[in-house]
């Protein structure tokens, strides 16, 4: 049985040291034009200015302090 030719394989896993992470999600907070402080009070109050900010947050979720 083979895959539909548009599905998706499984999970990808990319390692990254601690500088990598974190340049990462600055760059994908600056996409959003949010800071994660923003961010994390949209998760606090299960609302998300958009999808991309939601996904983003179950990516990277309690990763800061």
């Amino acid at each position: 049985m083979s895959s539909p030719p548009n599905q998706m394989p499984g999970s990808v896993v990319i390692e990254m040291s601690d500088d990598q992470w974190r340049e990462a999600t600055d760059r994908a907070l600056d996409r959003l034009h949010l800071t994660y402080r923003q961010l994390a009070e949209m998760a606090k109050n299960r609302d998300f200015s958009s999808v991309e900010a939601q996904k983003l947050w179950m990516s990277i979720g309690n990763t800061r302090a």
